[in-house]
Order: C-alpha cells, then structure tokens, then sequence
C-alpha cells in the first residue's frame, strides 16, 4: 500500500504541474537555453550568433541533453525535457512531503500550496517548476537533498547537493549555504551527533564536490582571461541594467515586497504553531531542520539587501565590489524555500487538527486558488515567451494573438525561404527568432551572454540597435538607408526584420529591398527588408 500511495501521489502531483507549467514552448528561458544546447552540440546551426557563441554557464545541462536537437525539433525538445522534469520533481516534492506528513494525498495539497505561494508572493521572481532548463533539474535534487536533510540521511545529502551545483551552480550552491546553517542551528540546539563522526561524511562531501566542480569550472574558466575592468563594467551592466528585477532589492516593485512580507509572517505563525503544538513529536525534529534551512535562505537574501544598499552609495569601488557579487542571485533560494516551509508546515498543523469542516474549507480554498493561477497562466494562450516579449494590446487579445501569428508566419517564411547562413537585425520586442526562423540575429535583449568580453559586445549592439528602437516612434527607421547598411556592414547582417509601422512612419520610402511581404504593396505585421 505505501508503494501504490506514492505512485499515485507522484503521479497526480505530475499532473498538477503538467497542468500549471504545460503552455506552448517557448517558456520564458527555453527560448534561451534550449537553443544554446541546440547550438553547443551541432555549431553550424546560427554559426556567429552572438549569444549562442559565447561561453556556456549550465554546461552539464547543455551537454547531457543537447543530443536531444539532432533528433527532435526545439520545441519536442522542450516537451520531452518539461515531463522528464516535472516527473522527477513529483517525485522529489512527494518523498519529501512524506516525510512531514504521511496523511494519503497531502503531498498533492501541499504541492498546490506551494505553486500558488511561489507564482504570486515571490521577492524577486524565482521560478521553480516550469520550463525546461538547467534550474529545473538543479530544483529536483535540492528537493532530493531537503528530504534527506530531515531524515538524516547524510550520505546521501551531500551528493544530490552536489549534483545540484553541477546543474545550476548557484541553486546548488546556495542551498548547500542553507542547509549548513541548518546543520549548526541543530549542532547549537539539539548536539546533534553528525559532527561527532565527520568520517562518514568525507566520503559522500568529496562526492559531493567533484559533482560541484561540473558546474562551477565552465563559467569560472570563461573569465579569467578577461581583466578586471571589463568585468567591472560587465558586472554593473548585468545588475544595474539587465537583471536588477532579480537581483537589487532596489528594483523590486512595492507591492512584490508587501508580497513576500505576507509570506514571512505566515512562516513565523506556522512555526510557532509547529513548535508549541508538538514539542516532543517527530514533526516538531523534521521542521527544525526545515526551519534551519529557510532561515538560512533568509540570512542569504538579508545579505543581498545589504549589498542592494551598498551598491547605491557613492563610493566607486564599494558599487564595483557590490555589483561583482549581487550578480550571484542573493534573493533566489528565499522565494524557492519560504514557500516550500509554509506548504509543508501548512500540511503538518492541518494534520493535527479535529475538525473536519476545517479541513474541508482549506482543501477547497487550496483547489480554488490553483484553479485560479492555472487559468491565469493559460489565459493568453499564447507561449510565455512570446507573452512576456511581443508587443500587447490590452484589451485586443484578438490584435494581440494576431501579432504573434504573424510574427511566427514571419520567421517560418525566413526559415523556408533565405540562407542558413543569413544574419538578422530584429525587433526589440521579440525574444524567439531564433526559435522559430531559425537564424542567427545581431543582439536580442534576452539573449544576454554570460562572459564579460561578449556583454560588453553586447551592451555595444543593444545602444545601436536595440535603444533606437525604445527611443524613436519610427525606431530603426529613424536611421538613414546608408546608416542602416553600415551598421549591417559592421555585423554581418543581411536582413533587417522590422514591424510595418515603422516602415509606414518613414517621411521617404526606403531604397532597401522588401522581399516580405513578396508584395511591396501588401501589408503585414512584418517586413523583411535585404541589404
């Protein structure tokens, strides 16, 4: 019966974030990831691409499951790696609810608890279960690790830590962070007896950080080679201006930290429940260590608000030395852990409670809130990739959905119809050429490299290209056709994809050749114009 009781759990909980994460690929990173996995094994494919040349930062992702490209297309790719990963990660959230709670199918309950917490009270927009990509796995064997962490199963804790780092460095990482304060929080309380017999552990720690090594070389490798003031300048590029929504406590909205301040009162309550409900139970030991752990978390994101705050100040060298390390994602174990404490906290005091209504109306409550978020999710129906980058029309789902068929008949009749070897300026709101035509393209703002020799490159081709596009009505257009064709000239580019309106916005006709739509007199979303 325990066998049958967790296939079924694992299986249903499959389901729900089949349901919640099951969009149209691209999701929002796959467009990213997957075509540099698709690049790293067969380099012919967008030779020159700016992006996909530079250095790979999830090398072990790319190249246990790169190979998938030369059989699949991007997006059966994308499919069969989202339900390798959503099984695993079942898998792992059941294990580890079990261990909390062995009541028959609240592991699925506290799954949903935690996609609906994670979705909308997140800090800085840490994802767990989605699209297919390094962090997803990385997730699936620190879920792996917290199980282990509270069964004390330290032989196995270090390597899954491990295989996380090798994954997704900094998801590994900072949750080997998390757990090691976990680990002295009950050294300190409880005299805990793992310190007592460390030999065991070299074994399973050597392990552990060979695995580790995977992920952390590559990018360590990629940058010594590069001096210290052009990683300075990438360094503030990728906070200040690229990823700050992610990694400055500076950029995040009011209301996301009203948000996540919801969520840390929440876990303060649900602990002092735990603790005063049963101080002598088995929960009570297994929610210590999970308590270490979101502290740890906590601890983490606390020193990320204090380099946010540095990093403001005037001093040159304190930003520089602030900006060098807020690039390590500070925030993002917090909005992975608080909600996974509340969801199995949540479940541990409902254990405990009598009243069946009570019971009944959360239930319901949990069922109301996912079918909520679900629908949300779905509600443009549209890939999340091309949602978060097209252009949106609110209130014209029609316009919008139109844009989007549009600029997908575009790239397919770029893929069909110009060289493999074709190079393309694109429009600034898009990040899924290169998924559906099939070309490389000068500089795309999502595509940022990871190397600091390529961003300053392309931070050089975004202030070309890509701010013309925010700062002037007619956007490209706004350049001459000789400006145009030495900027091509200087990248290679034999195409330029723009929308129509700026074609429309333009006082004289240009003098390049439309070959898109193949009627010049016809009009489009998109022209395809030729150098």
């Amino acid at each position: 019966m325990p066998a049958l009781r967790q296939t079924t759990e694992t299986l249903l909980i499959f389901a729900l974030f089949a349901m919640f994460a099951g969009q149209l690929p691209p999701d929002v990173n796959e467009s990213h990831y997957l075509t540099k996995a698709k690049h790293g094994w067969d380099p012919t494919w967008c030779n020159g691409d700016l992006f996909l040349s530079s250095s790979f930062s999830h090398w072990l992702f790319y190249a246990a499951f790169g190979w998938l490209n030369a059989f699949l297309s991007l997006s059966q790719v994308a499919w069969a790696g989202r339900l390798f990963t959503w099984l695993l990660m079942a898998f792992a959230w059941q294990r580890l609810s079990n261990v909390v709670c062995q009541r028959w199918g609240w592991s699925v309950l506290s799954a949903a608890l935690f996609l609906v917490l994670n979705e909308h009270l997140h800090l800085a927009g840490e994802w767990v279960v989605g699209g297919f990509e390094a962090k997803g796995l990385a997730y699936f064997f620190v879920l792996m690790a917290i199980g282990s962490l509270l069964k004390r199963q330290f032989a196995s804790l270090w390597p899954f830590l491990g295989a996380a780092s090798a994954f997704h460095v900094l998801v590994g990482g900072w949750a080997t962070i998390a757990v090691l304060v976990a680990l002295l929080s009950a050294t300190i309380n409880q005299r805990a007896e793992w310190l007592t017999s460390i030999k065991r552990h070299l074994l399973p720690l050597g392990a552990a950080l060979a695995l580790a090594l995977i992920g952390v070389l590559p990018p360590l490798l990629a940058d010594l080679s590069i001096d210290p003031a052009t990683k300075s300048i990438a360094n503030e590029i990728y906070v200040d201006e690229r990823i700050s929504h992610h990694l400055s406590f500076g950029a995040f909205s009011a209301a996301r930290t009203a948000c996540f301040a919801i969520m840390l009162v929440s876990f303060a309550l649900i602990n002092r429940q735990i603790l005063r409900r049963q101080p002598e139970s088995g929960h009570d030991d297994s929610w210590r260590m999970l308590f270490g752990f979101t502290v740890g978390s906590l601890l983490i994101s606390l020193g990320g608000l204090a380099l946010s705050g540095i990093s403001e100040q005037h001093n040159e060298s304190l930003r520089m030395l602030s900006f060098s390390l807020l690039r390590f994602y500070w925030f993002r174990l917090a909005d992975f852990a608080v909600p996974l404490a509340i969801a199995l906290g949540s479940i541990i005091l409902l254990n405990d409670v009598r009243g069946r209504a009570f019971r009944i109306l959360v239930l319901v409550s949990v069922v109301i809130c996912t079918g909520l978020t679900i629908a949300n999710r779905h509600s443009s129906g549209l890939p999340r990739a091309d949602a978060a980058a097209l252009p949106v029309y609110p209130g014209e789902p029609i316009r919008t959905a139109e844009t989007y068929q549009n600029f997908v008949k575009v790239c397919h009749w770029i893929h069909d119809n110009t060289p493999a070897s074709s190079v393309f300026i694109t429009p600034d709101k898009q990040q899924t050429f290169k998924w559906y035509a099939q070309r490389q393209e000068v500089v795309n703002w999502k595509d940022v490299p990871q190397d600091a020799g390529s961003m300053l490159e392309w931070r050089t081709r975004v202030d070309q290209l890509i701010e013309p596009q925010r700062r002037y009505p007619q956007g490209l257009m706004a350049y001459s056709d000789q400006q145009l064709i030495e900027l091509a000239n200087s990248y290679g580019a034999s195409h330029l994809l723009l929308p129509q309106w700026q074609v429309d916005m333009m006082p004289e006709p240009t003098e390049l050749k439309q070959i898109y739509p193949t009627n010049p007199a016809e009009k489009a979303t998109y022209v395809v114009l030729e150098f």
